[in-house]
């Protein structure tokens, strides 16, 4: 999923750094460019950079959290030195507990938390394929109000 969203936000223009511990994964990203299969069946490669070090991730304004949920802890505390007093970190993650991992290692003030109605399948690294379109959810732990959306429509999602 992280290729997935990743992928779509540099294809709209974001500045997007995909951080992965796959060495695999971020050599043929970085080699051969990141490959999606579109809603048409279509294959697209999209230019993105890749890296195994937390470090490239410095000064970063958002860091999207896929982990799987077991790792959420230790990529957290592999990121978290680089982060920006203001760096939001976006856990769009399946599964229970996340929200309390995170916020007991970085608090709750810049942590926005996602519901993700899609899916995606791994078909080899660096080339994922969507389930169907995207939709998200997104809102902040002390947050009252619906979060805005005007920053995803640009990616083609639903919010």
């Amino acid at each position: 999923m992280g290729s997935i969203f990743g992928g779509r936000l540099r294809q709209n223009g974001q500045d997007v750094l995909l951080y992965d511990v796959a060495a695999s994964a971020v050599k043929k990203i970085n080699e051969s460019g990141l490959r999606i299969i579109d809603k048409n069946g279509d294959t697209e490669t999209i230019a993105v950079q890749a890296s195994t070090d937390p470090a490239d991730t410095k000064n970063s304004d958002a860091v999207i959290i896929f982990t799987k949920c077991f790792h959420t802890e230790s990529a957290i505390q592999s990121l978290r030195p680089f982060f920006k007093s203001t760096t939001k970190i976006i856990s769009l993650q399946n599964g229970w507990g996340n929200a309390q991992t995170i916020s007991n290692i970085i608090g709750k003030e810049n942590l926005l938390l996602g519901v993700n109605y899609v899916s995606g399948t791994l078909l080899e690294p660096g080339f994922a394929q969507p389930v169907k379109e995207m939709l998200v959810v997104l809102r902040g732990l002390e947050r009252t109000e619906p979060a805005p959306s005007a920053g995803n429509r640009k990616t083609g999602s639903k919010t």
